[in-house]
């Protein structure tokens, strides 16, 4: 009996002390992997938006998100297509994620659901997106609801920004604003009767993940240290690439190509295959 009683005290100091939200915590579900931006930090004034420092300045995040698609797995050296799980983030094929939302966090969308089981992930060595819209998608005039893209399109003629990032700064009693959108460029009308768009350069950048087999608890981490590394944003404000190619804003795309802006999280390199 007295071992049932310290049991039963122990269990009631736990959950008071907020245990009972570790204890029940559901693990992520097959499929499911959450990313988060490690460098994003509360706002000390409390205006619910998150600040990120960028070459020793603070910059207020007003606005973070991106599409992926085509997502797959290669399993024995053999690429195998994936499907996304439905829901108001995400169709069949394109999934879309969001991160501006400092207090409403409900408001973002910071995982991705993949329909995929436990078995099929843990034979798989490289996990791999595109970042990016197919051309099918990228100008459709109307997405099933309730997805919504209105503050991704750029036009017509581009389609939609694959990610948009935008940050403003108060600095000298001046307010810096700066925006990059990786979107299709160089992009025209081509002649005849049936009109079809052709962009020189896609800008669809892929994605590839390199994972251990046996591995199913997922996580990713995300830097927009890395992704912005070196960019000077105070010199070059807009840098959509649907209508700008300039220098600083050509050294974020190749960041995107080159710089660890996301990983899993393994600091031990657990996912890590050699």
């Amino acid at each position: 009996m007295r071992n049932f009683i310290i049991l039963g005290f122990l269990i009631t100091a736990l959950l008071m002390s907020g245990g009972c939200e570790r204890i029940f915590e559901e693990k992520p579900a097959a499929g499911e992997i959450p990313i988060v931006f490690t460098d994003l930090q509360p706002s000390p004034s409390g205006d619910c938006r998150y600040k990120v420092k960028v070459a020793n300045d603070l910059w207020t995040l007003d606005f973070f998100s991106f599409f992926l698609t085509e997502p797959r797995i290669k399993i024995e050296g053999k690429w195998l297509p994936l499907k996304f799980i439905p829901s108001s983030w995400q169709t069949e094929d394109v999934a879309r994620l969001e991160f501006h939302h400092a207090c409403a966090l409900q408001s973002n969308n910071t995982r991705v659901q993949l329909d995929a089981n436990a078995d099929l992930l843990a034979r798989a060595t490289v996990l791999r997106f595109t970042l990016g819209l197919p051309d099918n998608i990228n100008r459709q005039a109307e997405w099933p609801a309730p997805f919504q893209t209105d503050d991704m399109f750029i036009s017509d003629l581009f389609g939609h920004n694959f990610m948009r990032l935008a940050l403003s700064n108060i600095a000298d009693a001046e307010t810096h604003h700066w925006e990059f959108g990786l979107a299709s460029s160089l992009c025209e009308y081509t002649e005849g009767e049936e009109q079809k768009v052709v962009c020189k350069r896609p800008n669809r950048l892929t994605v590839d993940l390199p994972m251990a087999q046996n591995v199913i608890d997922l996580k990713l981490l995300g830097s927009l240290s890395q992704l912005l590394f070196r960019a000077n944003l105070k010199e070059q404000p807009d840098c959509v690439l649907a209508h700008n190619s300039a220098q600083n804003c050509t050294k974020v795309l190749n960041n995107l190509l080159s710089r660890d802006w996301i990983r899993w999280d393994a600091p031990d390199k657990v996912y890590l295959s050699n």
